[in-house]
């Protein structure tokens, strides 16, 4: 942060300068719509853009009102989880994901990593299709839901901490008893490692690049020359994995503790 925009802060916190608080804003309104497009951009194509904008805007403001400028941390980095956050939340209340997608991808997700254990290797659209006892089109129409649920964070759905962007993204499960009840937040890190650890090669790239280094999908599939639908398929099923993978493991630990998990 520069000594101008320091003394801008000082002028807001200190003496409730609204010109200097509009003039914060302004300098990072171009970061709502780089993280709206990003979000756009990866697998909510049907979504309106003006909607994520104005999903992050509330973001954006509620990071200027809530940041403490005196801390040494960065507010382009604070700003951008509040942002993400505000998006999904927005997108949330929006219903844009309906109890049954989010039923269909788990029952895929569940299937996947059996078949994957079944075979030793990812399993075929039609081998998924004849485990769950349904057409090969309907199996792919399944896993192009699981490409527009796949963006919500593992931290929000672990509640680790709330909108703490850090590239763990998962399907929220608003009927599972809250992970606390089972393990401590130290264990679940570690459980998540491990499975990330566990994933392929390629894997770990597309979780990498897409939500560590912060690409976005079509430049993921620049790096691992691929199309951008196939670095979004790549990375779905990742996260189609995580999830399935992290659900036995927390079953595990329930049934060590004699606790019943609820679906």
């Amino acid at each position: 942060m520069d000594e101008y925009e320091l003394s801008l802060w000082k002028r807001y916190k200190e003496d409730d300068d609204g010109k200097a608080r509009e003039e914060i804003i302004l300098r990072y309104t171009p970061l709502v719509k780089q993280v709206a497009g990003r979000v756009g951009g990866s697998m909510l194509k049907n979504i309106d853009f003006d909607d994520l904008l104005s999903y992050g805007i509330i973001g954006l403001l509620d990071a200027v009102e809530k940041f403490n400028p005196y801390r040494g941390n960065e507010f382009s980095a604070y700003a951008r989880r509040r942002i993400w956050g505000a998006i999904i939340d927005g997108l949330r209340k929006d219903d844009w994901v309906p109890r049954a997608a989010r039923d269909r991808v788990r029952k895929v997700a569940d299937a996947s990593v059996k078949l994957e254990d079944k075979l030793g290797r990812d399993p075929t659209d039609e081998e998924l299709a004849e485990y769950l006892g349904i057409s090969v089109g309907e199996t792919r129409k399944w896993l192009m839901d699981s490409q527009r649920v796949s963006l919500l964070s593992l931290d929000e759905m672990f509640g680790i901490d709330e909108h703490k962007m850090e590239g763990k993204d998962i399907l929220p499960d608003e009927a599972a008893v809250s992970p606390y009840e089972a393990v401590e937040k130290g264990d679940m890190e570690r459980i998540l490692k491990e499975e990330i650890l566990n994933l392929s090669e390629r894997e770990r790239q597309v979780i990498a690049l897409y939500y560590y280094e912060e690409l976005t999908m079509k430049e993921v599939g620049e790096v691992l020359g691929v199309s951008e639908s196939r670095a979004s398929q790549l990375c779905s099923r990742a996260i189609m994995k995580l999830r399935a993978r992290f659900a036995q493991r927390l079953r595990e630990s329930f049934k060590a503790e004699g606790k019943v998990i609820r679906k």
